[in-house]
């Protein structure tokens, strides 16, 4: 959840829906007028990314390692 201020007038270009007239709790800024960056690091999005993250690079290194291994399997068994 972004807590946050509903401003009288949209501000900014960036975002979509509210964003031009949300403006974050401690920032003078709309979301629509923040960086991209800026807005990911407070935005639900974001976080919810940063907190699965650590579980899909785990995922796609295990599935790359059982692919590495069915791959060098294949190429013994065409050897023989």
């Amino acid at each position: 959840m972004l807590e946050g201020l509903l401003t009288e007038a949209p501000r900014g270009t960036g975002g979509f829906g509210y964003d031009p007239v949300l403006q974050p709790l401690g920032s003078s800024l709309t979301t629509a007028e923040l960086a991209a960056a800026d807005k990911d690091a407070i935005s639900h999005r974001g976080k919810a990314l940063r907190a699965i993250l650590p579980a899909l690079v785990e995922l796609a290194q295990s599935s790359s390692g059982s692919a590495s291994t069915r791959s060098q399997r294949s190429r013994q068994s065409s050897q023989r």
